[in-house]
């Protein structure tokens, strides 16, 4: 991802965060209104900058509900794809052959992220540990 991509993602992410957590204190009816907000930062981040192609922005949803989970983000790029939790990137996986990227200072920050982190993953923290120690993963900042 070039340095424009990346400015353009972090701020369309920080505003999207921002309108998230006020929406959530002022109106609890989440299905009513985080598509419509995501899609219009989506086509914002394509009229603003072609060059990123497709963007798409996803909040994770609970396993035990499937209702959609406040903070919790999947975004897919045509590099792969990354897991946010509130402001912060916590993984990378790319579509190519390259190895998964996480956070060296958040992956596993807390029991939310940790619980979002292997949803997103597919696997359990002592897995990722595991995966982490034999090389599979790498440890990166993903938030310079």
């Amino acid at each position: 991802m070039n340095t424009k991509q990346k400015e353009a993602l972090i701020k369309v992410l920080d505003y999207m965060g921002k309108d998230e957590e006020r929406s959530y204190e002022e109106n609890d009816k989440p299905d009513n209104h985080i598509y419509k907000n995501i899609m219009v930062l989506s086509d914002f981040l394509t009229e603003q900058d072609n060059s990123l192609g497709s963007v798409r922005v996803e909040q994770m949803t609970s396993t035990n509900s499937y209702r959609p989970v406040a903070n919790q983000f999947e975004i897919r790029t045509n590099e792969g794809t990354y897991f946010q939790s509130y402001s912060t990137i916590i993984a990378f996986v790319p579509l190519s052959n390259k190895k998964t990227v996480l956070d060296v200072n958040s992956w596993d920050y807390s029991r939310t992220t940790s619980k979002y982190r292997g949803q997103f993953l597919g696997e359990n923290t002592a897995e990722t540990r595991s995966k982490i120690k034999s090389g599979e993963y790498i440890l990166a900042d993903l938030n310079k």
